[in-house]
C-alpha cells in the first residue's frame, strides 16, 4: 500500500495521454539540484533530486482527452489523495505569469512524513502539473519558489 500511495502521486496517466510541452521554470532556483533521466516515467518531461535526496521535482505535461474544468480536476485529485491517506493542508487558485488561472495544492502524509506541493496549470489543451515531494522542510521553500517560477508557454 505504502509504495501505491507514493507512486500514486507521481503517475497522473489514468484520464491523460503524455505530451510535449513548453513549460518552464527558473532553473537558478534549482541549481544545487541534480537533474534526473526521463526515463523514470513516460509522462515525466523533467525531474530533479535535492542534494540530500530526501526531495525531487517533476514536471509532467498530459493532453486532456476530454474536456474537463480545472477545477473539477483538481477537487476530483483532492479526494483520490484523501482516499489514500494524504491531508490538504492548503489548496488555493492562482494566477500565472500572463494571466492563466493554475492551482497550488499541498498535501501531507502522517505515515511517510511526506510533504507534496503541487501546482496544477492546464493551456491550449495540455495539463501540466509539477510535483515537489519532500520530508525536508528546509527544502520545501525551494520547491515552493521554483514552482511559483513556472511559466506555461
Amino acid at each position: 500500500m505504502k509504495v501505491f500511495v507514493l507512486s500514486f502521486i507521481l503517475s497522473f496517466t489514468l484520464f491523460y495521454g503524455t505530451e510535449n510541452a513548453h513549460a518552464s521554470i527558473n532553473k537558478n532556483i534549482l541549481k544545487n539540484w541534480k537533474p534526473l533521466p526521463n526515463k523514470l516515467h513516460p509522462s515525466i518531461e523533467r525531474a530533479f533530486e535535492s542534494p540530500t535526496k530526501k526531495s525531487s521535482l517533476t514536471i509532467r505535461n498530459f493532453r486532456v482527452q476530454e474536456k474537463r474544468l480545472l477545477k473539477t480536476q483538481v477537487n476530483q485529485w483532492l479526494k483520490d489523495y484523501v482516499s489514500y491517506g494524504f491531508s490538504i493542508k492548503n489548496k488555493k487558485p492562482i494566477k500565472l505569469e500572463g494571466g492563466a488561472l493554475a492551482y497550488f495544492v499541498e498535501a501531507y502524509h502522517k505515515e511517510f512524513n511526506n510533504t507534496f506541493q503541487q501546482l496544477i496549470s492546464v493551456k491550449n489543451g495540455r495539463m501540466t502539473t509539477l510535483t515537489c515531494r519532500s520530508s525536508e522542510i528546509s527544502e520545501l521553500k525551494v520547491c515552493r519558489d521554483a514552482l511559483f517560477s513556472f511559466k506555461n508557454t
